[in-house]
């Protein structure tokens, strides 16, 4: 498939979302350019940790791109999680967890996503966040951290 017929895919998703969210959900996916080299990077099955998930459009978005892709997505902002289950809930293997609420096993998750998110979090915050990661990734499981800048993307893939 078509990287922008996934994405309006996607979009189709969030109509019921209000206008401000639907700007805001639109601006992000032409701001950052990272969903082609992401999709691109993702197996296209197994288990899928999106930590810092917002709305979840990119979830949403590597779901509907690769259906046997098993997607959790983790959020803080109760108001987003509210709208991304209402969108994914024809997807029952889509969950969406409060951090608050987050219990996976060790050793269970092929990739886990921190896109957008590490900024706001202290060095500290950062590190246990991490060493959690490291403990739930699978041997070889892959570990994508992502931030963009200024139209430019940074980040570090991280394999084990």
């Amino acid at each position: 498939m078509q990287y922008d017929i996934i994405a309006e895919k996607t979009f189709d998703h969030y109509q019921s979302v209000s206008l401000k969210d639907k700007i805001y959900l639109k601006a992000r996916y032409k701001l950052c350019p990272y969903f082609k080299i992401l999709d691109d990077l993702i197996p296209n099955s197994g288990t899928i940790v999106d930590w810092g998930c917002g709305f979840g459009f990119f979830s949403l978005y590597m779901k509907i791109s690769q259906f046997k892709r098993q997607i959790t997505g983790v959020e803080i902002d109760k108001r987003k999680i509210k709208v991304i289950t209402q969108v994914t809930k024809e997807y029952s293997d889509f969950s969406i967890k409060h951090i608050d609420e987050v219990d996976i096993e060790h050793n269970t998750v092929d990739v886990v996503l921190l896109m957008e998110v590490s900024y706001y979090l202290t060095c500290q915050s950062y590190s246990k966040l991490l060493e959690f990661f490291n403990k739930i990734l699978k041997e070889n499981g892959l570990l994508v951290v992502l931030n963009t800048y200024k139209k430019k993307i940074t980040g570090n893939i991280i394999l084990q």
